[in-house]
């Protein structure tokens, strides 16, 4: 009689990608409940760990973002100059009208400084100045602002200005300001700006003690951030942060009629109708794929990186994960070797894709187990 034998368990495709479901089903409009009410002509609340959108209003209708313009002058300003640099305001940046520091022709600030009166007062004098000393002109900057843009996806921008004063050409969306936004929080000097509710500027024998017009700083616990923006054209603008529970959330909202109150609304329900999960850790094992030549039959597949989600606290989860494997590989099989793809969809959108790789290696079998029938050394019944 053949002798049986012993093997692993293993989980067919079918049966893996039907568990998660199970655990992480199909998109719904049920998935994010009870969204707040938003006056605003647009409008986005995104996840900041992960990107995705948890609330969105005409996301990607071009408008005016008035000096939400800055948060782009000023990373910008970070990444290419240095903070201490001493810059030189020109008779065109102090004739800048509207919101400004009133700098002098030919006074000199850190750059450090100027772009603190760019975030804190919102000066117009103070970024073109900034873009003066980073670029030679302040056109000259503007391109490097849109290449800047392209690069971070947002694909709907285009600045023609460092501050966000009116013109035709001059336009962002929602969506490419948080995005923008986003990115921007990344950088710890830059957080810091955004924080701040009052700075002194000392220049010479004057200070001045600029104080931040955000009120959200001072009435939404854990803001911190970001700017504020209003011109007659773009009407009152917010970009905000708050950060909880180790979470931070970003959202835009462009000619509110209440910019505050929706940004506290927007918050509360990111905070409360969602919570990120891990759904799919680094080093989950998925599957088994067969091994040619091999000394072992199958090498386990597992994933090269994790991926944690924004989900709803109630209800569908929204996550769909869909796993593409090779069909059969051949020995030897190095130890993390990539087998294929893992992408993860939320909402029906694509917000991750992680390799697949060998979880264990598979070494190549003795050259008369690949020469020889393997049925020839199959024991008779």
């Amino acid at each position: 009689m053949k002798p049986k034998k012993r093997q692993g368990i293993v989980i067919p495709l079918f049966w893996l990608i039907f568990i998660f479901l199970l655990v992480f089903p199909a998109p719904s409009a049920a998935a994010a409940p009870n969204p707040p009410l938003v006056g605003a002509a647009a409008a986005v609340l995104m996840e900041a760990e992960t990107g995705q959108i948890l609330y969105a209003k005409n996301p990607h209708e071009k408008r005016a973002p008035a000096s939400i313009t800055k948060i782009m002058t000023v990373i910008l300003a970070l990444e290419r100059g240095k903070p201490e640099d001493k810059v030189t305001a020109s008779a065109k940046a102090a004739a800048t009208e509207e919101s400004k520091i009133y700098l002098s022709p030919g006074e000199q600030m850190t750059l450090r400084d100027l772009l603190y009166g760019a975030m804190v007062w919102s000066g117009n004098d103070t970024t073109v100045a900034v873009a003066e000393h980073i670029a030679g002109t302040e056109e000259a900057f503007a391109r490097l602002m849109n290449e800047k843009a392209r690069w971070l996806g947002a694909r709907n921008t285009n600045f023609v200005n460092s501050n966000g004063l009116p013109h035709p050409a001059h336009y962002s969306t929602a969506y490419d300001l948080a995005l923008i936004a986003r990115y921007a929080m990344q950088n710890p000097l830059f957080r810091q700006m955004a924080a701040t509710r009052e700075v002194h500027l000392t220049s010479g024998r004057w200070t001045r003690h600029l104080s931040n017009s955000n009120r959200l700083l001072w009435e939404y616990p854990g803001a911190d951030g970001i700017k504020t923006g209003t011109t007659s054209q773009a009407g009152e603008c917010l970009a905000f942060s708050a950060a909880r529970d180790g979470r931070r959330l970003i959202g835009v909202v462009l000619n509110s009629p209440d910019r505050y109150g929706e940004a506290k609304a927007l918050l509360d329900y990111g905070f409360s109708a969602f919570g990120v999960k891990t759904v799919l850790a680094r080093g989950q094992l998925l599957a088994r794929v067969p091994v040619e030549k091999g000394r072992e039959k199958k090498v386990p597949v597992a994933a090269g990186d994790g991926v944690r989600l924004a989900v709803p606290r109630e209800g569908p989860s929204g996550v769909e994960v869909k796993m593409e494997k090779v069909t059969v590989v051949a020995a030897p099989v190095r130890a993390g070797e990539k087998l294929g793809r893992v992408r993860v969809f939320w909402q029906g959108q694509l917000v991750a894709e992680v390799p697949l790789v060998a979880a264990k290696e598979a070494t190549l079998a003795p050259w008369w187990q690949r020469v020889i029938p393997q049925r020839l050394f199959r024991e008779k019944g």
